[in-house]
């Protein structure tokens, strides 16, 4: 009773951190807690849940909390060490495959990237996976990207239709003319500014118009800032 109310109490520190750590306002003279602190709060938030962890480690809510926290933090090495654990105790859940391509994306490991969101998308076939499975494809092979994407009528997509006919749309965009002005219009899609940056780099190597490169450059400066 005592262990499963101290993880209770876990989970809501880190439902609060994480508000904190993403939601800060960095001139708001009444911000009571600096980005620096939250980090710190985050940091000691994941610390307790390992320790947990020591104690119960088949607890895969708890697991899955720790790789995410770790994820947040940056810690891309301890992140996927309990990764590969998630995986390993629950080879089954589509999320344990999520949380390792969203690892590899923040490394720049693309193939394994792919090969995580493809072990995601197979467990969890819902028109959600498909777009991260496809945006996933950009950097390799983007007309095998816009092949997996029109298969989404095969989905119950509801409130997502838009956004993805609006996705497949400026996909069909970039591929046909590989402009500056296309990659442009993927920016809002490509759901990790890393891969977006990875697409724009691709831009300004592969660019047939000299018009192009300053404006890319100018995207990925912004796209990493």
């Amino acid at each position: 009773m005592y262990k499963t109310i101290k993880y209770l109490i876990v989970s809501l520190l880190i439902f609060i951190c994480l508000f904190l750590y993403l939601n800060l306002v960095n001139n708001d003279e009444e911000a009571v807690i600096s980005e620096k602190e939250a980090e710190n709060e985050l940091k000691e938030t994941a610390n307790h849940i390992e320790d947990y962890l020591v104690e119960q480690p088949d607890d895969l809510v708890a697991l899955d909390e720790a790789v995410y926290l770790q994820y947040v933090l940056g810690n891309y090495d301890e992140a996927t060490k309990l990764g590969l654990k998630l995986i390993d105790k629950d080879p089954e859940n589509h999320m344990s495959y999520y949380r390792m391509a969203n690892i590899k994306t923040k490394t720049e490991n693309w193939e394994e990237m792919i090969h995580y969101m493809e072990k995601s998308y197979n467990l969890e076939k819902s028109s959600h996976m498909l777009y991260y499975l496809s945006t996933s494809y950009i950097v390799k092979d983007a007309n095998y990207a816009l092949e997996l994407i029109n298969d989404m009528d095969n989905y119950d997509m509801g409130s997502e239709r838009k956004f993805l006919v609006n996705y497949k749309k400026s996909l069909e965009k970039y591929i046909e003319e590989n402009s500056f002005e296309n990659i442009n219009d993927l920016v809002e899609y490509i759901p990790d500014n890393i891969l977006m940056n990875q697409i724009v780099q691709d831009g300004i190597k592969f660019s047939q118009s000299s018009d192009d490169i300053p404006k890319l450059k100018e995207l990925s400066k912004h796209l990493n800032e």
